[in-house]
C-alpha cells in the first residue's frame, strides 16, 4: 500500500512537472512568436519608410512652370502611386504620411473634393498624427469652395475630438471667418473679441495668439463697424495705456 502511495505521488508530481514544462513552452512559444513578427512588422514599416520617402523626393524634382499641364500631370502621377501605396500597406503608418501628401498635392493643385476623399481616409483613425492638420485642410478646402456651412461641420467634428489642443487658435478665427460670411455676425464677434480682448489683457503670449491673427480680429470688427453690422470696434486705448504704465 505503502509502495502504491509512493508510486503514485510521484506519478503526481511528474505529471504537475510536465504541464508545467508544457505551459511554459507555450509561454515562450507566444513571446518568440511575438517577437518575430514585431521585427517582420519593423522590417516591413522600413522599406515602406523607404518607399514613401523616395516618392517625395521625386516631389522636390518636379518644377514648376506656369501654365503647364506636365507639372500638374507629373504632381497628380505622384499623388496617386502613393495612393496605391497606401492600399497596399494600409495599416503602415508610413503609408498614412504618403496618402496624407497625396491629398495635400490635389489641394495645392485645387482638386477640393479629391483631397478631401483622400484625407476621409485617413480620418478613419482619429489617434494618427496629422488628423488635426486634416482637419484644417478640409475646412479650408470648403471655405475655398464657398462651402461656408461645411466649414463649420468640420469644425464641429474637429472639436469634438481635440477641443483644448490643436489649432485652438486657428480654429476660432477659421469659424468667425465663415460666421461672417454667413452673415452671423454677432457669432462672429465674439470669436473676434476673443483676440483683442487678449491683446488688451496682455494675455496673448500666454495663449499662444499671434499677433497677426490680432491684427486680423481688429481690422474684422472695424469693418463691422464700418459696414453699420455692428456698434463694436477695437479700441487700443486700453492696451497703449498699459503700455505707457510699464514704461
Amino acid at each position: 500500500m505503502k509502495t502504491d502511495k509512493l508510486i503514485g505521488s510521484l506519478e503526481t508530481k511528474q505529471n504537475f512537472f510536465v504541464k508545467m514544462m508544457i505551459i511554459v513552452f507555450c509561454i515562450l512559444l507566444v513571446v518568440a512568436s511575438f517577437y518575430a513578427y514585431q521585427s517582420y512588422a519593423d522590417n516591413q514599416e522600413k522599406k515602406v519608410s523607404i518607399a514613401v520617402n523616395s516618392l517625395l523626393g521625386r516631389e522636390e524634382g518636379i518644377v514648376f512652370e506656369k501654365d503647364s499641364l506636365a507639372y500638374e500631370e507629373e504632381l497628380l502621377l505622384l499623388a496617386g502611386e502613393l495612393s496605391e501605396l497606401y492600399e497596399q500597406k494600409k495599416r503602415s503608418l508610413n503609408a498614412k504620411r504618403g496618402l496624407f501628401h497625396a491629398g495635400l498635392i490635389n489641394f495645392r493643385l485645387g482638386n477640393y473634393a479629391e483631397s478631401r476623399e483622400l484625407f476621409d481616409r485617413l480620418l478613419e483613425d482619429k489617434k494618427f498624427f496629422l488628423s488635426p492638420q486634416i482637419y484644417m485642410l478640409k475646412a479650408q478646402s470648403y471655405e475655398l469652395e464657398g462651402e461656408y456651412n461645411a466649414v463649420l461641420l468640420v469644425l464641429d467634428e474637429y472639436e469634438q475630438y481635440y477641443a483644448g489642443t490643436y489649432f485652438q487658435n486657428e480654429v476660432k478665427l477659421l469659424r468667425a471667418r465663415n460666421l461672417s460670411y454667413l452673415e452671423r455676425y454677432d457669432e462672429a464677434r465674439e470669436l473676434y473679441q476673443f483676440f483683442t480682448d487678449a491683446s488688451k489683457e496682455n494675455t496673448s503670449k500666454e495663449k499662444n495668439i499671434p499677433e497677426i491673427y490680432i491684427n486680423q480680429a481688429k481690422e474684422a470688427l472695424d469693418g463691422f463697424k464700418l459696414l453699420g453690422i455692428s456698434e463694436y470696434t477695437y479700441d487700443d486705448s486700453a492696451s497703449n495705456d498699459q503700455e505707457a504704465d510699464t514704461q
